[in-house]
């Protein structure tokens, strides 16, 4: 079978951990990295995979599948929509997008061009979650009749 091909836009926080996990993924193969920050690039280069600073510039040149947008949510919508229109597949960070309208032209532009938009959540999968679901249901806690939750990080600049 055939490796998908990907492309990551954004090498921050959250890019750098799909970047991880990419490498990891035998039936993916991470070609390139694109980030507007041009001191980005000694992660890529440490990473083995090339690096733009230009994303239209990235899906331009690379042959790839599909990407994946780890950047800051108002450019969901404008980045995915240039990917669609190339025919790539899209990993998109929650929220979609900014707003519904956006969304609905991300999501029109990829019915138009058939390719699959996957919004991520991924603390679905969260040990962390899993627990706490264990607990909740196992009863430990008794007769649940209301919960508020709050999630809570300190993310670095």
């Amino acid at each position: 079978m055939e490796k998908a091909r990907i492309g990551l836009v954004g090498l921050g926080l959250m890019g750098a951990a799909h970047a991880r996990i990419l490498q990891r993924i035998d039936l993916c193969d991470l070609v390139a990295v694109s980030d507007a920050d041009g001191e980005r690039q000694e992660a890529a280069d440490k990473l083995g995979i090339r690096f733009y600073r230009d994303y239209q510039e990235l899906i331009d040149r690379e042959s790839l599948h599909a990407v994946v947008l780890a950047v800051p949510n108002h450019l969901h919508a404008p980045i995915g929509i240039a990917c669609a229109q190339k025919g790539l597949h899209l990993f998109v960070e929650k929220p979609i997008a900014q707003s519904v309208s956006e969304a609905d032209r991300l999501i029109a532009a990829a019915r138009e061009h058939g390719v699959r938009i996957l919004v991520g959540h991924q603390r679905r999968f969260s040990t962390l979650v899993e627990k706490a679901r264990e607990i909740v249901t196992g009863g430990e806690l008794g007769r649940l009749v209301g919960v508020t939750v709050t999630w809570a990080l300190l993310k670095p600049e």
